[in-house]
């Protein structure tokens, strides 16, 4: 049965993946919406706790052939 490699990356690294997005999407509307930068940092912060962003970056960091032995 072929399973194609997207489908291994996405099921691997799907938790890290909507939690970066979900970062991304908070930094983006602190202008927009006037939200003070301390609670943005907060529930970016809190957003990457719980979706494990941060041990996922490093993950993906590794997959690089040149960076991944630097982390």
């Amino acid at each position: 049965m072929y399973i194609p490699s997207f489908a291994i990356f996405w099921a691997t690294y799907r938790r890290t993946l909507i939690g970066l997005r979900g970062r991304g999407v908070v930094h983006y509307c602190r202008p927009l919406a006037g939200w003070d930068k301390t609670l943005v940092a907060a529930v970016a912060t809190l957003v990457g706790l719980l979706t494990q962003a941060f041990a996922g970056v490093l993950g993906l960091l590794a997959l690089i052939p040149w960076l991944g032995p630097l982390s």
